[in-house]
């Protein structure tokens, strides 16, 4: 508002005739209005009810009505006129001409001014402006002048930067080893063993849909009551509350995860739900607000969950992410925080954090939880003296407590990739190594270990056609892979009782004998016992030749409702 005053005043110094000069207006009769005589100024043609009246001692110029020329129903600076009549109401076209203190009606100093401009450009303007500014006095004053704001502008920063932290304590000073050895200190404590270090600030980097919000009531809940945190990493017990700030689960989401978890509505638990609420860091003023808040509930670990919604910035610049690190550990000390943990989201890299690489450089300790091909879970944790290595979780559904069963060896790591491994390929049928590799979506040398073993152990077949190699799964394991939890509903009663009545009158001429394949006219076929039913498959099409009870058709079509 003031730099608008600056260039108002400024083009007090033109008249009223410079304003209008160019324009469709036209310099009428002068007429009194009231004790003052004023200049009338029309637009011809265009619009005849309208006029306007100026006045050598105002600034202002009066739109009339030709109805009632007697009283004016509008007034208009000088500096907004000319900025519609002459700049297209481009303000900072207006500004920049006014700043100049140019005329507006051309004289004979606008030719020669042009002129000197035209010979200054014609000589000179191949130069490079670090050279052409000795031969051109206006381009090096405006160089100069810039120059000069640029150097202010440094300046007011760095004293601005001082002026906020003029109030901070002094850096301590530094100490001899011997001197800071023989300072008395407790040594290292954590509150989760190998997990969180007493003061420390823990993370939690996942893929979305991985398992965050549930390992993050598994910290609550190992927190609040002892527990041993996912049944193996000991739980010191603490003096204060548990804060959970959630930013991301709807109300209703989280009072469920509550209900269904072991955690007791009298635990040491304060909850804030900030979905699509204001974040409480977004400014220093609510961050201090929040940091009163939080002192007055007596939290001892707080929960940030999750990493993006709290974080005001760039989430790809290293310095902002390190500023706002810094920034939660001096809130940390101002609400009586001890320990933080916030979960972060992965990037494409599932094995890192989403954002810049400073991201990862300031917690105590990771914890990098994975969800495999499988849909089996996995942790692992890293950081200063921290090392757990890569294990399965196990997942109790009804009380929604998590398991660390241990690091996963190379062995059981090849058992759940073969497990995986033989599903797919009876799935998809005789397939070849290379799309093995494709359908697996998992490491070339992780998969050919599986494959291998699978081979090894025979439940897989290898036929080398050619220079390739293919691979289906052997048919004596077929009915225990069918039988699975996954595979029952894929068969399905109705299948099975139009399996019955279309060979139901040839079982027994064929139960002993297979002439060929009706759909492909191979001759092989696999046999094998399925609830009760004993059922004849071609391994080249599946084509089910075959079915009949084991004791009775009767008996399973009683339990057939019950299936």
């Amino acid at each position: 508002m003031a730099l608008k005053k600056e260039f108002q005043d400024k083009m007090h110094a033109y008249t009223w005739e410079e304003v209008f000069v160019g324009t469709a207006f036209k310099k009428c009769s002068e007429a009194k209005y009231g004790s003052e005589t004023g200049t009338r100024w029309e637009l011809p043609g265009l619009n005849d009810d309208v006029f306007f009246v100026s006045f050598d001692t105002d600034d202002k110029i009066y739109l009339f009505s030709k109805e009632n020329d007697q009283v004016p129903y509008d007034a208009i600076n000088k500096y907004e006129l000319a900025r519609n009549l002459k700049f297209d109401g481009n303000s900072r076209l207006a500004d920049e001409f006014t700043s100049t203190g140019l005329p507006m009606v051309r004289t004979v100093l606008t030719d020669l001014r042009e002129d000197y401009r035209t010979n200054l450009d014609s000589e000179y303007g191949h130069l490079p402006v670090k050279e052409r500014k000795f031969f051109d006095p206006a381009l090096y004053s405006a160089v100069e002048i810039d120059l000069r704001r640029r150097e202010a502008s440094l300046e007011a920063q760095r004293l601005f930067e001082k002026s906020k932290h003029q109030d901070d304590l002094k850096t301590p000073k530094g100490s001899s080893l011997a001197d800071f050895l023989a300072k008395p200190l407790e040594p290292q404590r954590w509150v989760i063993e190998g997990i969180l270090p007493v003061n420390g600030n823990c993370s939690v980097v996942a893929a979305m849909k991985t398992g965050k919000s549930t390992l993050v009531y598994n910290f609550i809940y190992a927190l609040v009551l002892g527990k041993p945190f996912l049944d193996k990493f000991h739980t010191n017990p603490i003096e204060g509350r548990v804060g959970f700030v959630n930013f991301e689960l709807t109300e209703e989401q989280c009072q469920d995860w509550f209900l269904a978890s072991p955690i007791q509505p009298t635990d040491p638990v304060h909850v804030w739900n900030l979905r699509g609420e204001p974040n409480p860091f977004r400014t220093e003023e609510s961050i201090a607000e929040f940091s009163q808040e939080v002192a007055n509930e007596g939290i001892r670990v707080l929960i940030l969950d999750p990493w993006s919604s709290l974080f005001v910035g760039d989430t790809n610049n290293n310095d902002e992410v390190k500023k706002f690190w810094l920034t939660l550990d001096a809130f940390k000390k101002s609400a009586g925080v001890k320990e933080l943990i916030i979960p972060i989201h992965a990037g494409r890299d599932i094995t890192k954090s989403r954002g810049a690489s400073s991201l990862d450089d300031h917690p105590d300790s990771i914890i990098h939880l994975t969800r495999q091909s499988d849909g089996i879970r996995t942790l692992r944790a890293t950081g200063r003296d921290v090392e757990v290595p890569e294990g399965e979780l196990a997942f109790d559904r009804a009380t929604l407590l998590l398991s660390y069963n241990g690091a996963v060896t190379p062995e059981s790591k090849d058992e759940r990739t073969a497990k995986m491994l033989r599903r797919m390929i009876e799935e998809k049928g005789k397939v070849s190594a290379s799309d093995i590799y494709r359908y697996a979506g998992k490491g070339k040398t992780d998969v050919q270990a599986a494959r291998d073993l699978l081979v090894k152990r025979g439940e897989l077949i290898e036929e080398k056609i050619g220079s390739s190699k293919f691979y289906e799964v052997n048919p004596k394991y077929i009915s225990s892979f069918l039988v699975s939890s996954r595979e029952v509903p894929e068969i399905g009663m109705d299948s099975v009782s139009s399996a019955i009545s279309r060979e139901q009158e040839s079982l027994s001429e064929e139960k002993g004998n297979l002439s060929g394949c009706r759909p492909c006219h191979q001759r092989d076929a696999t046999q094998f016992v399925f609830l009760n039913m004993e059922i004849r498959v071609c391994q080249k099409c599946d084509f089910i030749h075959d079915v009949w009870a084991v004791e009775s058709i009767t008996l399973l079509e009683e339990e057939g409702d019950s299936l």
